[in-house]
């Protein structure tokens, strides 16, 4: 017997109560007498009413998506979210999904009054046809006045009661399974004579049948999104879409059998990769109307419900993840790029009515780019939807960006300039989210130290993109190099509206992740990079470089000296400008190497550091040029000398 309950084992477990207060069957529910006392239920309602009833999915003063990029970002779950009100902890925790909720015998559920304990398991097949029958039920109304908003003055009560209701049955289901459903009841032979424990038994085959079917029935979200006009019927699935993986989370936890926890498993994963590739294609139908430099201000979310409902995903998996050994979010994130970058739809996405071809003539690329910049900010928001200030434990994914760069530079395709600079972006704005990955950033450098002498600009700009270093003092080189590198929380917003060519970027990159590697790990960090990049530079290399690529060359070593040992940086240029045959340099090179030199001494008396190592470097050379300007004064332009013995 449940405890609680005070009637006799007997009279409850013959079945004597539920079927007088509940539908018999199907026919019951059907009857016009039926309909007429559900009419009487929601004539009544209000909006206050319904927006108390039940956690759910509302836009109610929500306004719509946001980007998380923007430097002002204030949203905040409602009070009556999944988010807010707690119900994702309380599952992330295994604890009563509502412990305030079902404490009575008896509960109403769709008008009728059934038994709380028993009513699941006894009436499977009929609660999860009225279910159903309520979703055609609530999509017939919503399709006729598809602009009528839930949570509105003057809305319409049905709409409104049948959204209460049919959150009202899937938080029944949650806590029905967490407080009655015990598998270890069923597998008693003594107890599998009477009706209820004979109900528990065939529960896990009956219910898993009926959510499949329930499913089915609701279709793919990315569908109802392109198709209905109606918000309230896309926020009702968003519910059913969220309850079902919420459900079969805690029926997995519940479920002792082996060969029932793999059905289990199966079901959740299947619905779970179709609702994921829903959400992506719904966020594709809005990249499709911005070009690479709106990136940080479009977002991906529709409303902020969409927002919620990553957020609740992303901590949900990562706890599967941790407590199942299932896959983590980004798993699962990685895995359907990969297939987004290929262009094919998964069968068991396209079977619920997806286009086959709904990522044809678009750019897959961007797609994926975009998608992981603003999934990334979601991991500031803990588990009650606010935003933590701990950074420390946000999981990164730079595999997936690092597997996005090569893709991008695979020899079928090499990106233009202002796509790269829109790559680099990204990967500045996740640094200021992830932990450093320097094995990426010397992935990067592969790709920039073979073209040193490349202008990095973007033709149809004109004159107006070309930024050389060439024309810049030593004092200005240096005050942009420092800018580059000062620590600052703001870089992440700022350097989307940064006009900086793709060199210049990298640049930006390298310093940010360098300077996060010797935070968290010290001098290890440098020592990592150093032999990559140090080995990049041999004579050859250094004589073949033009008077940009000379810039750009002494632009990485000034970078490197802001962030790590000025000393050691400093002395590793002079070896490689050593390099060079004093007597073959060509002025324009020339003058390139000595705003470079009074850059680096700068750095060095900002830093403290006694400046002799590029003082004597750049002495040298002054002499060695004056000497060269007293030799040419004595010559007159027949070749004859005007001075005396």
């Amino acid at each position: 017997m449940f405890e609680g309950d005070e009637i006799s084992s007997c009279s409850y477990m013959e079945g004597s109560i539920t079927p007088p207060l509940s539908p018999k069957s199907l026919e019951d529910v059907n009857s016009p007498a039926s309909k007429r006392q559900r009419v009487e239920l929601f004539t009544d309602i209000t909006a206050e009413d319904f927006t108390k009833s039940s956690v759910c999915f509302h836009c109610n003063k929500r306004g719509t998506g946001t980007s998380l990029w923007q430097p002002v970002s204030t949203w905040k779950p409602a009070s009556d979210s999944y988010l807010a009100s707690g119900s994702l902890s309380l599952t992330l925790l295994g604890d009563d999904p509502s412990d305030g909720s079902f404490l009575d015998l008896l509960t109403d559920l769709y008008g009728y009054k059934h038994v709380t304990a028993s009513a699941l398991f006894q009436q499977t097949k009929i609660l999860f046809y009225l279910t159903r029958q309520k979703l055609s039920e609530f999509r017939r109304l919503t399709e006729s006045k598809p602009f009528v908003q839930v949570g509105t003055g003057g809305v319409n009560s049905q709409v409104q009661w049948l959204h209460s209701q049919c959150c009202h049955f899937l938080q029944y289901v949650k806590v029905v399974i967490y407080r009655y459903y015990d598998p270890a009841l069923a597998l008693d032979p003594s107890q599998t004579l009477i009706e209820h424990f004979r109900n528990i038994s065939e529960f896990p085959t009956s219910f898993l049948h009926h959510m499949g079917g329930l499913i089915n029935h609701l279709g793919s979200l990315y569908v109802i999104q392109k198709k209905s006009l109606s918000k309230d019927l896309l926020h009702l699935h968003l519910d059913f879409h969220w309850s079902v993986v919420e459900i079969l989370h805690i029926f997995h936890i519940k479920v002792k059998d082996l060969a029932v926890q793999s059905e289990v498993c199966q079901l959740f994963n299947t619905h779970l990769k179709t609702l994921l590739w829903d959400l992506v294609l719904i966020a594709n139908t809005n990249h499709k109307n911005i070009s690479s430099y709106q990136f940080h201000q479009s977002s991906i979310f529709p409303c902020h419900c969409f927002q919620e409902l990553w957020i609740l995903l992303l901590h949900l998996l990562d706890n599967r993840h941790q407590q199942l050994d299932t896959e983590s979010f980004w798993c699962h994130i990685y895995s359907i790029l990969h297939t987004v970058l290929s262009r094919q739809i998964p069968e068991e996405v396209s079977q619920h009515g997806v286009p086959t071809d709904s990522l044809e003539s678009i750019d897959v690329q961007g797609l994926c780019w975009w998608l992981v910049l603003h999934m990334a900010p979601l991991y500031q928001y803990n588990e009650f939807g606010q935003i933590t200030t701990n950074q420390t434990s946000v999981k990164n994914n730079w595999l997936m960006i690092q597997d996005l760069w090569k893709t991008a530079f695979s020899q079928d395709a090499i990106p233009e300039e202002g796509k790269v600079r829109c790559y680099l972006k990204c990967c500045i704005a996740l640094s200021s989210y992830w932990d450093h990955n320097l094995i990426f950033v010397g992935t990067i450098l592969e790709r920039f130290h073979r073209r040193l002498n490349d202008t990095f600009h973007i033709p149809s700009l004109g004159l107006q993109d070309f930024t050389t270093n060439t024309k810049k003092t030593g004092g200005q080189w240096f005050e942009e190099c420092f800018y580059r590198c000062k620590e600052n929380d703001d870089d992440h917003l700022k350097i989307f509206n940064e006009k900086v060519n793709s060199y210049g970027l990298f640049l930006t990159l390298l310093a940010l992740q360098l300077r996060k590697g010797m935070k968290s790990i010290g001098s290890k960090a440098w020592k990592q990079l150093k032999g990559r990049i140090c080995s990049k530079f041999h004579q050859r290399g250094m004589q073949e470089l033009s008077e940009i690529g000379m810039g750009h060359f002494m632009d990485l070593f000034l970078t490197l000296s802001m962030v790590v040992d000025v000393k050691e940086v400093g002395s590793r240029l002079c070896d490689f400008l050593d390099m060079l045959p004093s007597n073959n340099i060509s002025p324009r090179k020339q003058i390139v190497i000595w705003k470079g030199l009074f850059a680096l001494i700068l750095n060095y008396e900002d830093k403290l550091v006694d400046i002799k190592g590029p003082a004597q470097k750049l002495a040298a050379q002054f002499n060695k040029i004056s000497k060269e300007f007293s030799q040419l004064e004595g010559i007159q332009p027949d070749g004859t000398s005007t001075g005396s013995c």
